[in-house]
């Protein structure tokens, strides 16, 4: 979800690539602002994330921010026609709930793997990211 909007945004806002007259065009300025948005709600949640998934559940937690990460990335669509603030604010809440998703994962790992296979598990993790 992180690298989506870069992709997405080339073809977002072209409009010699769309079939739509309508679609959307911003300025670079825009396009910037929209990108980086993400990675700015994205450290918001890093302080805490790892000890509410302590406390609360590390599955809970991580279920969580992965659904409300996929549903903002749905709405994606539906916001763009607003403009872009709007797509800027979403993808500001789209990081925030992504910020919970590596913290909440190293919680589960210390928990469910044994300390002799944790950094193998780990890394796979950090592959599969990518």
């Amino acid at each position: 979800m992180r690298s989506n909007m870069s992709v997405a945004i080339v073809a977002m806002t072209d409009p010699d690539t769309s079939p739509n007259p309508d679609v959307p065009t911003y300025e670079w300025n825009d396009k910037s602002i929209i990108l980086t948005a993400f990675y700015v709600g994205y450290i918001i949640p890093q302080v805490t994330a790892g000890q509410l998934a302590k406390n609360y559940g590390p599955k809970w937690i991580l279920t969580a921010a992965v659904l409300a990460g996929s549903l903002l990335t749905i709405l994606t669509p539906l916001v763009a026609d607003l403009g872009s603030w709007p797509v800027s604010v979403s993808r500001v809440l789209q990081g925030v709930t992504q910020g919970f998703i590596f913290p909440s994962c190293h919680t589960l790992l210390s928990k469910w793997v044994p300390p002799c296979e944790r950094a193998r598990l780990c890394a796979f993790v950090y592959a599969g990211s990518y």
